[in-house]
């Protein structure tokens, strides 16, 4: 009987040490890479009016980037006034600056090779991008975990999004898997990363995209961030 509880014992410790494993890891570094979609609506989607309908007055305009797009080019510092005038600071003098900087021993673990991917695709047909970025976990701690998923839905800003499980990823090191995974979306998934892989060394992973938004999506552009964070 003894012998037996012993082996329930040990089972039990194998099938829990993974989740003690997890638990144990530490955040090492985290990083974004912005995901835009340029949205052209399918005809089929749109509703024919009705009939005895007056004209119909067609109104084309240009939307603006989400502001998740649009905070990137606050960093130029250009600050307006009145709409028309560009506010400039006057140098009198030169200030001397010094500064100590330490390198970072965590910068180059998790980086990808691009900040921000667009796609073209069109509302209710899949459209796939081959590699639209890739993904590089470089240390050569023997066991680690890459978390990922997206920050939330996609949307224009403006009031019009689709679900972030809209848009597959297929991530690989070097075979695709047999088919892409939907996103899982931040917000939507009880506050949660979803585990990518479990690894170690230095690995280098290629993302195909796989758009497929309703049919009935708005033209417009989209955009959320896929994030990735490495523990160990």
């Amino acid at each position: 009987m003894k012998k037996f509880k012993a082996a329930i014992v040990a089972f039990a410790v194998l099938v829990l040490m993974p989740i003690v494993v997890q638990a144990l890891q530490t955040q090492r570094g985290q990083i974004g890479v912005t995901i835009i979609i340029n949205v052209t609506p399918n005809p089929l989607g749109i509703a024919a009016p009705p009939s005895g309908a007056g004209a119909i007055v067609a109104k084309a305009s240009l939307r603006g980037a989400p502001s998740s797009v649009s905070r990137v080019f606050e960093a130029q510092q250009l600050h307006f006034t009145g709409g028309a005038s560009v506010v400039a600071q006057n140098v009198q003098r030169g200030v001397k600056v010094e500064a100590s900087i330490a390198p970072n021993p965590t910068a180059t673990l998790l980086y990808s090779d691009q900040n921000a991917v667009v796609v073209n695709a069109e509302a209710g047909v899949a459209t796939v991008v081959p590699c639209a970025y890739h993904v590089t976990v470089h240390t050569t701690v023997t066991s680690w975990s890459l978390d990922h998923g997206l920050s939330n839905d996609f949307s224009d800003g403006s009031g019009d999004s689709f679900l972030g499980g809209s848009v597959a990823n297929n991530s690989y090191v070097a075979t695709p898997r047999p088919t892409a995974t939907p996103f899982t979306v931040y917000a939507d998934n009880g506050h949660t990363w979803n585990l990518l892989q479990t690894n170690s060394g230095i690995q280098t992973y290629c993302v195909d995209l796989t758009v497929n938004m309703p049919i009935s999506t708005p033209q417009g552009t989209y955009s959320s961030n896929a994030i990735y964070t490495l523990f160990y």
